[in-house]
């Protein structure tokens, strides 16, 4: 047996934090981060205002009654699509349809209701006109809706966002990691999903000793269909803020609405051939609608595989190769004169990336060459380093009363990537005596919101509302060495997907994370238990 050094780093961390607990007069400062207000004004044909007339959110108990000038008022709406109704008795009831409500915005809906002495029961319907800029955007900010990125060809949000004036996506070691606001590094902006901070500080990925390797981001990512609105604020921004000094994205995830809705979406490059596909795939569905008459849900997923890396174009011309079995066993003494002996393993070598067809390979005389021991060529697609990626969120919603509401959301994350071993990959027979150590990387992220807004007092004019926000909020990330039976689980995934995790030499569930650990790595101090010296073991291959 051999002795290998094992690099392993495991961090897990729990926030529990109540986000925001406070009275406010109208729309609450962070929760209007997440719910809209909808405000205008109830008329009839002659313009005439219609006093205690009453509108409606359907399919919810949202519900105001327009004062002596006709003017009404509803807040704390979540984002979406509505639908608007308003009624008085001796009038056609008028219902706007395809209404949108954002996030932290004044949407102005008003109403023409004629008069009809005699109840037939009749609807009037109208469309709805949403304004390009809400009225009381008083900052540089830009959004986009959740209707708008499912009609583009995007993985992820922030390749939406990063779109925005002022918005780039930062990079580590060429990978991408973040977005940088106004100039500023990825860490200096603030972001909030559902109105609680998702990003205080070094969340996540930072290193185990200070100098070291890592980046400062929360991987806790929302599906591109699961979220209702998403907006960057590039200008001035409030107190609450405080936390961010270069802007601030906000992002409310998909409520369920009064009538069922589903999507499917699913694409794959695997199909064709392996000469220029890496064998990617996106799988996108969502679904959601009420329970009850106040009671919604909404469930969105995205899965996300590659099955492999690309090795570049042209890559059939320098092809890579991994072993494939033992060729020859050579012994010899350990010392001059010694009877102890020591072997010498001589591996086959099988072509991975490149042309099985080429002439070469088929004009070897050894049988074993000739048909590259087996092993079908995989063109242009790495060994060892498929990856795959899923995002889940959710969400319930109860209103109640004149416009109160609870709703508890959640986001599951994980991410998981072999790393790269290249020609030092595992031999693809059953010989266990040449199998190399390969390494993979598995990142989960767990994300809980429980928001509960209570009006206490209400009039035409004003309301005194109570908004409660609690989050749990978990980041884990491994890198070790993976399990023989786990590598060649993940070895060539079905289009991409993973949806198992890994299976790692060492057990880090048993981790005793004490407090003084804790303070170790907050400090960046070598007196570490978990440094990675602490994991020298023997290779079980």
């Amino acid at each position: 047996m051999t002795r290998s050094s094992v690099r392993a780093f495991a961090r897990a961390a729990r926030n529990f934090a109540l986000a925001a607990v406070g009275l406010a007069l109208g729309a609450g400062a962070l929760h209007g981060q997440t719910t809209g207000k909808i405000e205008g004004h109830v008329r009839d044909q002659s313009g005439a205002p219609v006093a205690s007339a009453q509108v409606v959110i359907v399919g919810t108990a949202f519900v105001a009654t327009a004062n002596g000038q006709g003017y009404y008022f509803i807040n704390n709406v979540p984002a979406g699509t509505i639908d608007l109704r308003a009624v008085f008795v001796g009038y056609r009831k008028v219902e706007t349809t395809g209404l949108r409500v954002l996030s932290g915005q004044t949407i102005t809906a008003d109403f023409v209701l004629e008069q009809s002495p005699i109840d037939i029961g009749d609807i009037t319907t109208v469309a709805a006109v949403n304004p390009l800029v809400p009225r009381d955007t008083k900052t540089t900010k830009q959004g986009v809706t959740g209707d708008f990125v499912n009609k583009l060809p995007v993985a992820r949000l922030q390749d939406i966002l990063s779109l925005q004036p002022g918005v780039i996506q930062s990079t580590t070691g060429g990978n991408l990691t973040g977005l940088q606001i106004r100039g500023g590094r990825g860490d200096e902006s603030a972001t909030y999903i559902d109105g609680v901070p998702a990003s205080p500080g070094f969340r996540g990925t930072t290193s185990l000793s200070r100098g070291g390797g890592g980046t400062a981001f929360s991987s806790v990512a929302v599906a591109p269909n699961g979220f209702e609105d998403a907006s960057v604020t590039t200008g001035a921004y409030g107190a609450e803020f405080g936390n961010a000094q270069s802007g601030v994205v906000a992002i409310s995830t998909r409520t369920g609405g009064s009538s069922y809705n589903g999507q499917f979406r699913v694409e794959s490059n695997a199909m064709l051939p392996k000469s220029y596909s890496n064998g990617a795939s996106i799988l996108q569905a969502s679904v959601g609608g009420p329970i009850t008459k106040d009671f919604t849900f909404q469930v969105s997923t995205q899965l996300q595989g590659n099955m492999a890396t690309d090795a570049g174009f042209n890559a059939q011309a320098a092809p890579q190769y991994v072993r494939a079995g033992i060729d020859t066993v050579l012994k010899f003494a350990s010392t001059p004169g010694s009877v102890q002996q020591t072997s010498f393993v001589f591996p086959k070598w099988a072509a991975y990336t490149g042309d099985c067809s080429a002439d070469y390979v088929k004009a070897s005389v050894d049988p074993g060459i000739s048909s590259n021991y087996g092993l079908s060529c995989q063109g242009v697609r790495n060994p060892n380093s498929a990856n795959s990626a899923y995002q889940v969120n959710g969400k319930l919603n109860y209103s109640y009363g004149n416009g109160s509401r609870i709703s508890l959301s959640g986001i599951a994350n994980r991410n998981i990537f072999n790393n790269n071993n290249g020609a030092f990959a595992p031999p693809f027979g059953l010989d266990n005596l040449t199998y190399a150590n390969v390494t993979g990387t598995q990142l989960n992220s767990r994300f809980g919101t429980l928001s509960w807004s209570q009006n206490l007092s209400k009039s035409a004019e004003r309301a005194l509302a109570l908004d409660v926000y609690l989050s749990a909020q978990q980041d884990k990330r491994v890198t070790d060495n993976l399990t023989q039976s786990s590598e060649r689980d993940h070895r060539e995934p079905f289009l991409g997907f993973s949806l198992k995790g890994y299976g790692f030499v060492n057990d880090f569930s048993k981790l005793d994370v004490t407090q003084d650990v804790v303070n170790n790595l907050i400090r960046g101090s070598v007196i570490n238990p978990y440094n990675a010296s602490t994991y020298l073991s023997l290779s079980p291959y």
